[in-house]
């Protein structure tokens, strides 16, 4: 399931239909949205039925300038307006077993004074902090020097605004491979296409993905994400990590003791710990999130059988299995705060709602899911990229040369 951005700087030719249709035909989006098509009315309502999605919305371009269409299929679910206004359009998404989340989509005025209207909507948008939220879209700016191929900033006051208007929210970006620029004018390219959103959207959407497309008609590149992304690898291929919330259990030293031998060389010593620790993590330590919620319904059984019938060795459950609670939480909070990196956050603020964000942002830009082959073709094949960087290491590492007869 993805979403595909793209500004294509006038919809009204032939070229621009070929090339949205052979979009679409390519990456099978269930959502469309196009930014600046330049024309409105019935001519722009003919164009969006030749696209062929199934629903669609509109913010009408303004003479020759600005406008958005978002187009959609009924495979992404119940969609629902929730505002159009000239430079966003917002939307609820409800799919039948899936928690509903929002998407706007954006198309920010070139003149900075007009765009303080997009940022003060975002400021003042308090009434969807509570459920998922991505903004697509080209912003119109750039937010640090990197994202000029100069590293020119420019006004640093209209980057910092359209951070602060990102922070009020809780937006993080979401990763996009690719391109490192999404618009350019051939002399100069910038970053002005990006794709964020909040916590809960990275958490309910934690295998997401962006791709900054090919450039081939606008000077805007495409910007495709999508929902699900590439499947986690299986549990069998992961590496081991060693996890810092193992140093709160109790039985954790004398899992070491016993499995740090003295006996073998240091090859053999870690390799035995890797698998100790391993069979202890499964067996022992287990899944911290399953052990919190089976001790939160014991918790709530024994708590009302002492308002039914309090006893002595009621109360002295409860006070272990809160102890047992708050363990876990301990536990929770090193375990999300090893795996986001954030040195700077201190232990303590029990914000792992935020470390989990942090994760599946690093992890995102972690994972690899492109390469360009031998003959510059992208390939995005699971098993061809195991393939391509196996060969890649071998042709590094692997030494061909003859041995040399000492004699």
């Amino acid at each position: 399931m993805s979403i595909i951005y793209w500004n294509v700087r006038g919809a009204a030719s032939k070229p621009f239909l070929r090339n949205t249709k052979e979009l679409i035909a390519t990456y099978k989006p269930c959502i469309f949205i196009i930014a600046e098509p330049r024309i409105s009315g019935e001519t722009a309502n003919t164009k969006i039925k030749n696209l062929g999605f199934q629903h669609s919305v509109k913010s009408d371009a303004r003479g020759f300038s600005g406008g958005i269409w978002l187009l959609w299929n009924e495979s992404i679910g119940k969609v629902t307006v929730l505002s159009i206004k000239p430079q966003i359009i917002t939307v609820l998404i409800e799919k039948q077993n899936d928690r509903p989340w929002i998407l706007s989509a954006v198309y920010a005025n070139p003149t900075p004074s007009i765009r303080e209207e997009l940022w003060d909507f975002l400021q003042n948008c308090t009434e969807f902090d509570e459920v998922a939220w991505m903004v697509i879209g080209d912003f119109n700016q750039i937010i640090s020097p990197e994202e000029h191929n100069n590293r020119h900033l420019g006004n640093y006051r209209l980057a910092q605004r359209m951070v602060d208007a990102f922070q009020s929210r809780g937006f993080s970006e979401i990763h996009a491979a690719g391109s490192r620029f999404t618009w350019s004018n051939n002399l100069i390219m910038k970053k002005l296409d990006r794709a964020v959103a909040n916590a809960l959207w990275s958490t309910q959407f934690a295998e997401a993905l962006a791709n900054v497309l090919p450039k081939t008609r606008s000077d805007h590149h495409p910007i495709m994400v999508r929902l699900h992304g590439i499947p986690p690898p299986s549990a069998s291929s992961r590496p081991f990590r060693f996890e810092a919330a193992w140093l709160t259990h109790p039985d954790f030293t004398a899992m070491l003791e016993k499995a740090w031998t003295q006996d073998s060389d240091f090859a053999a010593t870690v390799h035995n710990f890797i698998t100790q620790a391993s069979i202890w993590n499964r067996q022992i330590f287990r899944n911290i999130f399953v052990l919190k919620k089976r001790i939160l319904a014991r918790l709530v059984g024994v708590q009302k059988a002492i308002e039914n019938a309090p006893t002595r060795s009621l109360y002295v459950l409860e006070e272990r299995l809160i102890k047992q609670f708050n363990a876990i939480l301990e536990r929770e909070e090193i375990l999300w705060f090893q795996k986001s990196r954030c040195n700077w956050v201190q232990l303590g603020d029990r914000n792992t709602g935020y470390f989990h964000a942090t994760t599946i942002a690093k992890r995102r830009k972690s994972k690899i899911t492109s390469l360009l082959d031998e003959n510059n073709t992208w390939c995005e094949d699971n098993t061809k990229l195991k393939e391509m960087a196996l060969n890649f290491f071998k042709g590094i590492y692997q030494d061909t040369s003859p041995i040399a007869d000492p004699a």
